[in-house]
Order: structure tokens, then sequence, then C-alpha cells
């Protein structure tokens, strides 16, 4: 009889021990989603508060490439929360003169400009102008020169 009194208090030890456990878990389950939650709160009320401007992005240098370019501002716009289509309101103010002209040589279907077709136009109009100095084999910047003042000329 002892004995069974024995194992009996120890089985009801044992089911308190995983009743303890059980709670344990549940309560740090219960800390670990506040805990997620609160994080969650705190980085939505951070990205509201960057205020981005134009001014913020990298400025765009006439040598450089323009599609990584494009690239680079596509990858800080996605950082900074910016909506896809906003990316023209903000780059439209930045661009300067080589990237300005074939934003306004573009055709405009709807009278809007996405930056998608803005991106695959200047990759295209780079692409078209690099084709055109291998196809002239100007060798070096005089002869390139003289190239593009004799398609002027005639053009006129």
């Amino acid at each position: 009889m002892q004995e069974e009194q024995h194992k009996e208090e120890g089985r009801r030890r044992d089911l308190e021990r995983e009743e303890k456990l059980l709670e344990r878990r549940e309560k740090m389950q219960v800390e670990q989603r506040k805990h997620d939650l609160e994080m969650l709160r705190l980085r939505a009320e951070y990205s509201r508060k960057i205020n981005v401007t134009p001014k913020d992005f990298a400025q765009y240098w006439e040598e450089e490439d323009p599609s990584i370019y494009l690239a680079n501002f596509e990858k800080a716009a996605m950082q900074w929360g910016i909506a896809e289509a906003q990316y023209m309101s903000y780059l439209c103010s930045i661009l300067t003169r080589e990237l300005a002209t074939i934003y306004h040589s573009m055709p405009r279907a709807e009278g809007k400009v996405t930056f998608k077709d803005f991106k695959e136009y200047v990759v295209k109009m780079s692409e078209m102008g690099r084709r055109w100095v291998e196809e002239a084999k100007a060798g070096d910047f005089e002869v390139l020169f003289q190239l593009l003042v004799l398609d002027q000329l005639y053009a006129w």
C-alpha cells in the first residue's frame, strides 16, 4: 500500500511539474508574441518617420553608366520604403542633362512615364548609342566628333 501511495505521489509530482512546465512555455509564448508585436509597431512607426527627399539620392554624373545609376536609385528607393509608383516623382527632380533629355524625348502613351518604362528606354537608348559608335568605327574623339557634326549637317 505504501508503495502504491509512493508511486501515486510520484505521478502527482510529475503531473505538477509538467503543468508548471506547460504554464511556463505558454507564458513565454505570450511574452514572445507581445515582444514581436511591439517590434512590428516600432518598425512601422520608424518607417513613417523617415522623410526622404530627392536630395537624399545620389546624383547622376554624365560619365556614369545610366543603367547602373537607375539600378542603384531603385535599390535606395526600395530600402527607404518608397512605393514604385512614386519613383519618378523623386527621380525627375534630380535628373541631369543626359537623363533629362532622354526623359523628355520619351513617347508618352497616357501622359505618364513609369520608372520601369523610363529604365527600359534609357537602356535601349544607351545600347543604340553604343552600337552607333561601334558601327561608325570612330577610333578616337576627333573622328567621332567629325561624324557627329556631319550627321547634324546632313540632318539640317
